[in-house]
Formats: C-alpha cells, sequence, structure tokens
C-alpha cells in the first residue's frame, strides 16, 4: 500500500477547516443516522443517600453502560460497569463492576413480573451521577431519575 503524503499547509488547513466537529448536536464525521455517537447524561442530587432509578425493562433487553457517581473531587467520584440483560420469558441477569477506588454506591434490582428496574443508591450528598451507555437494546427505558427505593428490592453485589 502506497502512502500519500501531504506537504502543501494550505491543503493541510483547508481540510482542517472542513471536517465536521463531533458535539453533542452533531456527529462529526458519522452519518446523520448513525446510532454510534455516544451520550452521556447527568443528574445532580443535593440529598445524602439519594435513591436514582437507572434503567427499567420489558422482555428482550441489553444494556450496557458506564455509570459514574460521587463527587467530582479527586479519587471521591466512582465508576462502575453496569451490565444487565432479560430474555423474553423473563429470566435475567444483571452484573456490577467497580472500576476504581472512588466512593461506595449500592445498586438494587425490582423484578415485578415481566419487568425488571436498576436502582442505584449513592453514598455522598451533593453528588453527580452520570451515565454513558455502551449497549442498549431492546425494550428498556431510560430514567435516571431521582425515586424511592421500592419495598422488596433486592441489592446487587458489585465485583
Amino acid at each position: 500500500m502506497d502512502k500519500v503524503k501531504v506537504t502543501d499547509s494550505s491543503v493541510i488547513e483547508e481540510i482542517r477547516e472542513n471536517i465536521p466537529v463531533a458535539t453533542q448536536a452533531q456527529k462529526g464525521l458519522l452519518n446523520a443516522g448513525s446510532d454510534r455517537f455516544v451520550k452521556a447524561k447527568g443528574l445532580a442530587i443535593t440529598e445524602k443517600s439519594a435513591c436514582i432509578k437507572l434503567y427499567s425493562a420489558v422482555g428482550q433487553t441489553a444494556v450496557v453502560a458506564l455509570v459514574t457517581t460521587g463527587r467530582i473531587e479527586g479519587s471521591t467520584c466512582a465508576v462502575f460497569l453496569l451490565s444487565f440483560s432479560m430474555a423474553n420469558g423473563g429470566s435475567y441477569s444483571c452484573i456490577i463492576k467497580k472500576l476504581n477506588d472512588g466512593l461506595s454506591a449500592k445498586f438494587y434490582y425490582v423484578k415485578d413480573g415481566n419487568k425488571l428496574s436498576i436502582y442505584m443508591l449513592s453514598s455522598v450528598d451533593y453528588s453527580v451521577t452520570h451515565i454513558s451507555p455502551l449497549l442498549e437494546s431492546g425494550s428498556f427505558s431510560y430514567h435516571l431519575m431521582q425515586e424511592s427505593l421500592p419495598e422488596g428490592a433486592v441489592q446487587i453485589e458489585i465485583t
């Protein structure tokens, strides 16, 4: 394979000026219909031990996301990898992995018939929680809203 080397700085500047920029509103070099643009959504909470509903699913679903929570002050922000899936028959799997030494948080699930909901309990006040989805497929709803933890919630082990 032959390589092309551009040495004319005016050509390089012309290319640089015409390359689309990736922002929340536009996808840069991706086409407008592409779903490959990663979106991150955030929620600020002032109460300590606030409960945040992250996702719910009905039927066949697969979700993998990075969840960050805590104060953005050095090592106080925790990063988790959330993975959950559900089959049409109602069987499900939910895995949470902690990726750093930041603050702790507790995760819970509630199963009600064919509906599965995921909640997170923050451990600090004035926390900021962000979700950056890596995979979202199927019949899920994205919530990221403060809500009371329902009775019968089951804590998910964090590894």
